[in-house]
């Protein structure tokens, strides 16, 4: 099915708050709180009960992500709209001596005519400690009908189906990697996939409510980060037909592979 929702994507930023117009799907963002990731969303102007890409602050302890305002204690330094990206970044606390900076960017798949709306979180950071560990997660939560993980390397593709019900974690074995949720309705499904060499695990778990679906965790940055070292990471998240699914999230993860990472601010 051919995208239909041709509307080039828009940021308007107000502060405290941006608003995105990407294709078929509507929502808002406030750099002041990335933990609540993009807020009020809607798909074909019918609101969305979705909590889509919030960036977390972990404590070091080998935890699930929560929510709450405590879980991001960086205080924003600015924050602008350039071309298809909000931009953000933020000041270094002592709690977290680390300078994030966190890129929103729409249309990462303009390319796939398929694709009904795209972006990427990318989250980059920076210290001048010596040999420190951050730990970032990103977290999603929406209802799902089925789950399949997809996972996608230069020989192809396969895709095992997840129980709805039950905690998966899920390690970066393949070169890329995908959750697709099947959303209530029959007509679309979401993806969000990232490069193994971005994440150290993505969790996948029944929301506290069976009711309100899935959650999507991916854990970011285990690694040390040298004095001085710039390390990003991604997350791409896009919506798409039903009809076919598995095998146009495995192109799009494809595409993907090959963007270029941002400029620095």
């Amino acid at each position: 099915m051919p995208r239909t929702d041709t509307q080039s994507p828009i940021w308007s930023y107000a502060p405290p708050v941006a608003q995105l117009t990407c294709g078929a799907l509507a929502a808002e963002v406030n750099p002041e709180r990335p933990q609540l990731g993009l807020q009020r969303p809607s798909w074909r102007a019918k609101p969305l009960a979705t909590q889509l890409l919030g960036v977390r602050w972990e404590s070091g302890k080998d935890t699930a992500v929560r929510g709450g305002d405590a879980l991001w204690p960086m205080r924003l330094a600015e924050a602008y709209v350039r071309a298809g990206d909000l931009v953000a970044t933020y000041l270094t606390e002592p709690a977290w001596p680390y300078r994030p900076q966190i890129y929103w960017q729409t249309d990462v798949l303009s390319g796939v005519p398929q694709v009904l709306a795209s972006l990427s979180l990318i989250v980059s950071i920076q210290t001048d400690l010596l040999d420190t560990r951050p730990r970032l997660g990103v977290a999603s939560q929406m209802p799902a009908d089925e789950l399949v993980h997809v996972a996608v390397n230069s020989q192809g593709h396969s895709a095992q189906s997840l129980t709805v019900a039950k905690r998966h974690v899920l390690e970066p074995e393949a070169k890329l990697q995908g959750i697709l949720v099947r959303l209530p309705g029959g007509e679309a499904s979401y993806v969000e996939c990232a490069p193994a060499s971005d994440f150290r695990e993505v969790r996948v778990s029944p929301a506290h409510d069976e009711s309100e679906g899935a959650k999507l965790e991916w854990q970011l940055f285990d690694e040390f980060l040298e004095k001085g070292v710039i390390r990003r990471a991604r997350v791409h998240a896009f919506f798409l037909p039903r009809e076919d699914d598995v095998r146009l999230a495995a192109e799009c993860a494809r595409a993907l592979a090959t963007r270029p990472l941002p400029l620095t601010a």
